[in-house]
């Protein structure tokens, strides 16, 4: 891994396509039902940061359908995606989806969903992460606390690191076949706007913490494994930025991973999935009203009437009030 200095990212390019400007005017023309509805703004930061193959399915399928349909699609997106995939959850409840052919896709992911790892495979795939990223936090550059262990001496600061998933093992699995079609259901949509999905990577705590949480990314540019941190939100403490890589002329703080080993390196692909939620939770502002409703959880462990605590269920009822 190292940092870098260089001063521009590449310019982004074309002129939108037909279907992208069609979704827009659309989303324009769509009058909000109250104050609070976040349908468009939702619909708009998808448009806005999705990946080519998943925005322009996207806009096709927004260009062309009723006021209800994107109510229901707005909300569909939101409860299969942005709620399980910011609060972690393990038994998502979603809305209907409005994708016509989305149930040959969900069969197909269920045939396919591994079991989630266990403690030992998770510790070898610590060892591996840590092993091809040097020992050292792919953030910041700081050495694991345990690194001259292993023969090298390290100069600068040591600290205790751990692997972050990309995306959570949690929501990948469950021995409930009702959920199980539920998790299908997610991966078919996350594909479906991420075509291309890859593994784990060693971070500080504190920095996976802020991962987790969608307040800290790594945007993908030009070159092979080169990245722009993104720090989003309150979730990234910003002591931590003393740690990350200076900021260039243009106030970009980039970073190359690079790997120690034949361990593959995190999918680029998988990268920008995450950066783009990130970037979708904090521009539509439902991140911050998740965080919001999860804390104020937490603090009063809110009982919904059948007397459990889902914060799913807690979440999308707040999200639709």
């Amino acid at each position: 891994m190292k940092f870098l200095a260089s001063s521009a990212l590449p310019s982004s390019l074309s002129p939108p396509p037909v279907d992208d400007q069609l979704a827009r005017r659309r989303l324009e023309l769509n009058a909000p039902k109250t104050e609070d509805d976040s349908t468009v703004r939702a619909l708009a930061s998808f448009l806005d940061f999705l990946p080519n193959e998943g925005r322009h399915p996207l806009s096709q399928f927004v260009s062309g359908c009723s006021n209800a349909t994107l109510y229901s699609l707005a909300e569909y997106l939101i409860s299969s995606i942005l709620i399980p995939i910011r609060t972690r959850a393990i038994t998502p409840e979603f809305s209907p989806s409005p994708f016509e052919d989305n149930g040959a896709q969900v069969q197909e992911e269920a045939s396919s969903m591994d079991q989630p790892p266990t403690r030992n495979k998770q510790k070898q795939l610590k060892q591996q992460c840590l092993d091809r990223d040097d020992h050292r936090c792919m953030a910041t550059g700081i050495s694991d606390v345990k690194a001259d262990g292993i023969g090298t001496v390290r100069l600068g600061f040591t600290a205790h690191t751990v692997l972050a998933h990309i995306i959570p093992y949690s929501i990948g699995t469950s021995e409930d076949k009702k959920t199980d079609h539920k998790v299908a259901q997610m991966w078919a949509t996350v594909k479906r706007l991420f075509p291309r999905i890859e593994l784990g990577l060693i971070l500080l705590p504190e920095i996976r913490n802020a991962f987790d949480r969608f307040g800290i990314a790594f945007e993908p540019i030009e070159n092979n494994h080169e990245y722009q941190n993104l720090t989003l939100g309150p979730e990234f403490l910003t002591i931590f930025t003393l740690y990350l890589p200076p900021p260039t002329d243009h106030g970009y703080r980039l970073v190359t991973f690079q790997a120690h080993t034949n361990t593959p390196l995190p999918s680029p692909a998988i990268l920008q999935a995450h950066a783009t939620l990130a970037n979708i939770l904090h521009a539509s502002g439902i991140g911050e009203h998740i965080e919001n409703i999860m804390r104020e959880f937490e603090e009063t462990r809110y009982l919904a009437p059948d007397g459990s605590d889902d914060i799913y269920r807690l979440i999308s009822i707040r999200l639709r009030a």
